[in-house]
């Protein structure tokens, strides 16, 4: 499978399948603003860890808790998982404060993280999880193969990735707008595996050391775009 003849690159896909439980390092959770100034976003750090970045909280609140639950709801949250202690002294004013998880508990199972006060029973904020789509060109080098790597993807679906040698200017397209500038180049598609990642293989042309390229995927399930990530050719 190869490019169409816009020139600079040429491609083939390789797809895989994964076994196993998923990886869910590098989810994230944005958490709402229900009430106290609530604010951050809970990352999975590993299986049995979390963090908290830009936490926000104004402190007024009693026996206030980081809680893990099944569902993003009052009767779930009340039940769920407490990671941290009660927050208590100085409010977070966008710190970021890692958890581990209690002994013998993991991650899996828990799709929503929420502060929670457990005296008045009330959600002052809560996210979902979610898979944090990205693509990593790695090292391009000319004259050799480059594996454009993703993760975050809806499993077993089509996975779009586009270039362009000019800039990340946002750019309307029949997807929205991406942050390509004109003209955007793609490349051959390629499926997520079963655990959302994806492979491209993608050789890179010699004559080609010092240009600089942007890169950016959208996933043609979730509709969701990459961050733009740039790689200058050595």
């Amino acid at each position: 499978m190869r490019l169409r003849p816009l020139a600079f690159l040429s491609a083939l896909a390789l797809t895989g399948a994964a076994n196993g439980q998923v990886d869910r390092s590098g989810w994230q959770a944005e958490l709402s603003t229900l009430s106290h100034d609530v604010r951050g976003v809970v990352t999975v750090v590993d299986s049995d860890t979390i963090r908290v970045d830009n936490f926000y909280y104004d402190g007024a609140g009693f026996e206030v808790y980081v809680i893990l639950a099944p569902e993003n709801t009052n009767a779930s949250i009340s039940t769920g998982l407490r990671v941290s202690d009660n927050i208590v002294g100085t409010p977070p004013s966008g710190a970021s404060i890692t958890y581990d998880l209690p002994p013998g508990e993991t991650v899996d199972g828990y799709e929503v993280a929420a502060v929670w006060c457990a005296v008045i029973g009330q959600n002052f904020g809560s996210g979902e999880f979610e898979s944090v789509f990205t693509v990593d060109p790695g090292t391009l080098r000319a004259g050799t193969a480059s594996e454009f790597r993703y993760e975050g993807a809806t499993p077993n679906q089509p996975i779009v990735t586009a270039y362009s040698l000019t800039g990340s200017d946002p750019t309307s397209t029949s997807i929205g707008t991406v942050d390509l500038s004109q003209p955007i180049r793609r490349l051959p598609n390629t499926l997520a595996t079963a655990n959302g990642g994806g492979l491209l293989r993608v050789i890179v042309p010699s004559g080609t050391v010092g240009v600089d390229v942007w890169v950016q995927a959208y996933d043609l399930n979730s509709a969701r775009l990459t961050p733009v990530v740039m790689r200058t050719v050595q």
